[in-house]
């Protein structure tokens, strides 16, 4: 080979990389911790794609891959009642993962109502008859849960259903206090789940998302 041959393939290879990285970059999104949710709570990502997790809240905070279970003990909580002079009875409702929550309606017409996740997705919607119940335990996952009624944005409470911890071994970061990261690369195709651990008792941790890896 001339020594201009050998100097033109020398320049060729710098220039596409051979022999070298694929030039392909770093792709990496970062998922905000919050005091009730991680934000987005739902990634999709492509294969080789890395998530920073920062906690933009002000108590630390611990992931773990994995899921939250729901209770061995489900129970029938006492019934959240409407009426128009104020609304629900009860705002803030804290159960378990399994539990049946209930609405009564304690007008003279119908109440119609939803129930949303902490992404704004509508769970389920229902109109209840007057003076009847609706009983509802089909929440998806542990979380914090929005009920309203229909087209309102104040007439409204939160339920907050929590799991039982079971991680899968996959990741877990330190305890990470505020503005502290964490990261890690996905790679296997799927989808991966995880949670906040509340450390000071297990059985309370309710903030869960997931990673769609294509």
């Amino acid at each position: 080979m001339s020594r201009f041959s050998l100097i033109f393939l020398l320049a060729v290879c710098l220039i596409s990389g051979c022999g070298g990285s694929s030039g392909t970059a770093d792709r990496t999104t970062t998922v905000n911790i919050e005091s009730r949710k991680f934000s987005p709570s739902v990634i999709p990502v492509t294969q080789g794609d890395r998530i920073r997790f920062v906690n933009t809240d002000s108590h630390a905070h611990t992931i773990v891959s994995g899921t939250l279970a729901a209770t061995r003990s489900p129970v029938t909580h006492d019934p959240i009642s409407y009426s128009v002079a104020i609304g629900f009875s009860r705002t803030n409702i804290q159960g378990n993962l399994g539990d049946t929550i209930i609405w009564r309606n304690d007008t003279t017409d119908d109440f119609s109502m939803e129930v949303i996740n902490d992404t704004g997705d509508v769970v389920v919607s229902k109109t209840i008859p007057k003076t009847q119940e609706y009983s509802f335990k089909e929440f998806p996952q542990a979380g914090c849960y929005t009920y309203r009624k229909m087209g309102s944005t104040t007439v409204k409470g939160t339920v907050i259903l929590y799991g039982i911890p079971t991680p899968d071994g996959d990741f877990q970061s330190m305890s990470l206090v505020t503005d502290r990261t964490f990261s890690t690369l996905f790679t296997i195709p799927g989808t991966h789940k995880f949670y906040i651990l509340n450390e000071s008792d297990p059985n309370k941790s309710f903030i869960t998302g997931s990673v769609i890896v294509r």
